[in-house]
């Protein structure tokens, strides 16, 4: 397997090039911790979002199916809440 190029930490793969086509999508979720200080107050950190819709795009144009996961850290490693994952469970409130 060829080395991915990776830029901000977000990047897409081919998992099966035969019936069904298959492509991972892979998010940086770290992005958008609130304890994140270079990326606080961006609307999309990276061009993650937009790079994303080209990416869906493209699946979409070569009848790719692409899975749907996501992972999120309750808190990040300063202790704060992670921007859409919080619970009273985790301590941050809902």
């Amino acid at each position: 397997m060829r080395p991915l190029p990776i830029a901000g930490g977000f990047y897409t793969l081919p998992i099966s090039s035969t019936a069904p086509k298959l492509r991972a999508i892979v998010l940086n979720t770290n992005l958008y911790l609130s304890g994140n200080k270079v990326t606080r107050g961006q609307t999309d950190p990276g061009n993650q979002l937009r790079w994303l819709e080209s990416e869906l795009q493209k699946a979409v144009d070569n009848d790719e199916k692409v899975p749907g996961l996501g992972s999120s850290m309750g808190k990040d490693l300063n202790g704060s809440c992670a921007r859409g994952n919080q619970t009273r469970e985790q301590g941050c409130g809902v």
